[in-house]
């Protein structure tokens, strides 16, 4: 099977992550594009995020960091997916920070860590009748419109077995979702990028919340419009003590618009 073989240059003492795409991924055919069409440069490592290097045909492609920016994330993206048996090790080696600090770079706001990086609560866009009934609580939750009522693992292939915590947050997770672990007393983890929440009414449906940059979360109920409160009218600034109506708080995770993929 035709495939490409990433490294990314990120690290001074441990091994840099690598791993490969093969031809099954959803974004196979662009990846090859843009490196086929890379103009190559010599690149100088240093400390932090220094680039890639791609072996595709036996021909290592160099790309310095923000050489290709489109080409970069692309990388950066598909380690979300890589279905080998190394997965575990690499999400191991890219962690939540060293994403953070690869996007700093390539989106030119690098700055220190717990920087916030939330939306603006402003649901004019959403609830509109081009949008409004085509995107579901997952859109919003993502910050993205695709008018395909996304499903969890949708985009990457995987169905929907069962309505459990455990399913819907392995097919986010595959999506590019990442778990963001809070002790079960702990207070909301504010300082963290782009947190979402996942709320099951178990074996009947799933419910995403976003916080926003006001600190307080707000969500889309299905094809109904955006709102910023709980089944009580309240504002909701800890989705595990508002109310939820039928359903049940599963967990926090984050979500980086530029690594994830929903349909």
């Amino acid at each position: 099977m035709p495939h490409v073989e990433v490294t990314m240059h990120v690290f001074s003492g441990r091994e840099n992550p690598k791993w490969k795409i093969d031809g099954n991924h959803h974004k196979f055919g662009d990846i090859v594009e843009k490196i086929e069409s890379h103009v190559q440069n010599d690149m100088t490592t240093g400390l932090g995020y220094s680039g890639f290097t791609v072996r595709h045909d036996n021909t290592i492609y160099k790309i310095p960091k923000k050489s290709n920016i489109e080409l970069e994330k692309l990388l950066l993206h598909s380690s979300n997916h890589v279905r080998e048996a190394q997965s575990s090790s690499l999400q191991h080696f890219i962690s939540k920070s060293v994403i953070d600090h690869v996007l700093g770079h390539l989106d030119g706001n690098l700055g220190q860590e717990g920087d916030l990086q939330l939306p603006a609560y402003d649901p004019r866009s959403w609830n509109i009748q081009s949008v409004q009934p085509y995107n579901n609580c997952y859109n919003y939750a993502n910050n993205m419109k695709t008018n395909t009522f996304a499903q969890p693992g949708r985009a990457s292939g995987l169905p929907m077995e069962e309505i459990t915590g455990v399913v819907v947050q392995k097919n986010a997770e595959a999506d590019g979702l990442q778990l963001q672990v809070v002790a079960e007393d702990g207070n909301v983890p504010i300082n963290i990028r782009n947190l979402v929440a996942l709320v099951i009414w178990p074996s009947q449906d799933f419910h995403w919340f976003r916080l926003d940059n006001n600190n307080q979360f707000s969500h889309k109920p299905g094809q109904s419009f955006v709102r910023d409160y709980d089944e009580d009218h309240d504002i909701i600034t800890d989705p595990r003590q508002c109310n939820l109506g039928p359903y049940k708080f599963v967990t926090f995770m984050t979500t980086v618009p530029q690594l994830v993929h929903i349909d």
